[in-house]
């Protein structure tokens, strides 16, 4: 699915851009760097996928080991983890660590504004920071919008793909992606 395509894309430029870079290479051995371990950025990417149980998000999901991989992003080895449309936090916490537990340090949700906003929480709940958070149908959603713009400073480290506005003909300055 195009939803996931072009974030996967984004993160795997994102982590060559630093492997790029020579004072973060000499670094690289140091854990105190969000890719540790001498391997380089790009390479320490594991992706982990959380799904909303509905035909459409599940089709996402499926898709989405493909276009890690396509964008040099290996996966954990589970399937993506099924929640509820609309679950706990509890539920969430519970799922997710798993994927925590496999090794992901991307987080691809195939999901819904409401089962997005639980992620986040649970994240915050579990203390788990991936090196990326890419969740379907959230940020472009004016709640969304509003409750980070009144201070809802997690919803500031997810990233996801929003539909074309003609209004915004603009390009990210890291991502150089267009609308």
């Amino acid at each position: 699915s195009m939803y996931t395509a072009s974030g996967l894309e984004a993160i795997a430029a994102a982590a060559r851009a630093l492997d790029a870079r020579a004072d973060v290479r000499i670094a690289h051995s140091s854990s105190l760097l969000p890719c540790f371990g001498g391997v380089g950025c790009l390479a320490s990417l594991r992706a982990g996928f959380v799904q909303v149980d509905n035909l459409f998000t599940r089709d996402q999901c499926a898709a989405s080991p493909a276009w890690a991989r396509r964008h040099g992003i290996s996966s954990v080895s589970l399937p993506p983890v099924t929640l509820r449309m609309v679950p706990s936090v509890e539920e969430a916490t519970t799922l997710l660590q798993q994927l925590r537990s496999a090794g992901a340090t991307v987080l691809v949700g195939c999901t819904y504004h409401a089962a997005a906003v639980v992620i986040i929480a649970a994240l915050e709940r579990m203390n788990w920071s991936p090196n990326a958070v890419l969740l379907s149908e959230t940020i472009d959603k004016a709640s969304f919008i509003s409750r980070v713009a009144a201070g809802w400073w997690q919803g500031e480290y997810v990233l996801g793909p929003t539909q074309w506005t003609s209004s915004l003909p603009t390009t990210g300055t890291f991502s150089r992606l267009s609308s």
